[in-house]
């Protein structure tokens, strides 16, 4: 019995080597290609990449990262999305996604939800949120949040073009911010337009929905502990209608939006060392990696479509060549070489498996097991040091 005791002990061992950070997973999905919406599109991209840097300083002192992934031109595609999502590992983890860019829906669809049109005029290229919150959950995340800033207007009935999809302000201390994203499980989804209704956009203060998220995130990040997700909804909801109630008032658009919003959310203390865990190495790291941002365009909306969802996929396609938006973060929270940080974390990890198939290898030895036992024990040392090796080659 002392020697199966002591066996297992040894095969626990990998599993506090590897333990992984919990991480703030944040998102941007925008068709900054598009003939009309594009540029505006851009002031979402801009915002966003500053709330990430406003969000990872306020995260930070509870030693969680805070990474960033940002499809926009051609790489704003249904099926780079699905393949993404397809390679995201963020269990237990924060996910912040946002979506800037043309949506609709048809007078079949019963859900709330419209569907992100991600840069297609096929439908069969388009994705349903519904669908998108469907593969996020799949990957088990502590807390997921969806904000959808597109129309949620009818494509299959006759109605006025209009325009689709920010001003930065800045956050406090970042303890309202911890309080929503460390401190609450579940899901927000939110999209900027009731059904029926055209979401708004424009160059100077980007999609009405986002403009107005980014402002109240910074009231509520000065109420601290007291913030919570079923008043912010619901404040941000309000403050959109009002500002497009304003702007019409001006004729300035054609129609007023109300966002609305599920909020399936509960309080749960955090508690960084209950979750993925955290080594003093990863406590230094100020993790927020940047993928490239393609350039500045436009398209326009095609109301003639099926009502279809198709579900294509393909490889991730990264647009080495395009431009990147100017932002004016801390250039220290940006970590620039990712090939080296991928290759420093797959030496690490691959050194632990091969230290544990190591000590499987000399275990017989050492806790006196003989015979077949002692063999299969050295046979899946041998065979652990081996992957380890393979591991490593594999992710240079």
């Amino acid at each position: 019995m002392k020697k199966i005791i002591k066996l297992l002990l040894l095969l626990m061992l990998p599993c506090a080597a590897v333990a992984k950070e919990v991480k703030v997973v944040t998102i941007f999905v925008g068709d900054t290609n598009d003939k009309k919406i594009g540029t505006d599109v851009g002031v979402d991209v801009r915002n966003f990449k500053t709330f990430v840097s406003d969000l990872a300083t306020a995260v930070k002192p509870e030693s969680v990262i805070t990474t960033m992934d940002i499809m926009t031109g051609r790489n704003c595609s249904k099926r780079n999305l699905i393949k993404y999502i397809d390679n995201l590992s963020c269990e237990g983890d924060i996910i912040f996604f946002l979506y800037s860019g043309h949506g609709g829906r048809s007078v079949k669809d019963s859900s709330k939800f419209p569907m992100m049109c991600l840069a297609s005029n096929k439908l069969d290229e388009w994705m349903y949120i519904s669908e998108l919150n469907d593969r996020l959950r799949a990957k088990r995340p502590r807390l997921m949040v969806v904000m959808t800033n597109c129309c949620n207007s009818y494509y299959d009935v006759p109605r006025k073009r209009g325009e689709s999809a920010q001003g930065t302000v800045n956050l406090g201390k970042g303890e309202g911010l911890r309080e929503l994203f460390l401190n609450y499980k579940g899901e927000i989804c939110m999209t900027a337009a009731t059904a029926g209704e055209l979401g708004w956009i424009n160059d100077h203060d980007g999609g009405y929905l986002s403009y107005n998220m980014f402002k109240v995130f910074c009231e509520y990040d000065a109420k601290g502990d007291s913030a919570n997700w079923h008043d912010f909804t619901k404040q941000l909801s309000d403050k959109t209608f009002e500002y497009s109630l304003s702007q019409y008032k001006k004729r300035l658009i054609t129609n007023t939006q109300r966002p609305v919003y599920d909020v399936k959310v509960s309080k749960s203390r955090f508690d960084n060392s209950d979750n993925k865990g955290s080594d003093s190495d990863s406590r230094k790291r100020d993790d927020i990696k940047d993928t490239k941002d393609t350039k500045d365009r436009k398209y326009t909306d095609n109301d003639d479509k099926k009502d279809r969802d198709g579900r294509d996929r393909t490889e991730y396609i990264n647009d080495e060549d395009s431009d990147d938006y100017s932002d004016n973060v801390d250039d220290d929270l940006y970590e620039d070489d990712e090939n080296s940080m991928g290759a420093t974390k797959s030496f690490f990890n691959s050194l632990w498996i091969a230290l544990f198939g190591i000590l499987l290898f000399k275990a017989p030895r050492f806790i006196g097991l003989e015979d077949i036992t002692s063999t299969l024990v050295r046979i899946v040392g041998g065979a652990v040091l081996a992957w380890s090796i393979i591991s490593f080659i594999m992710h240079l």
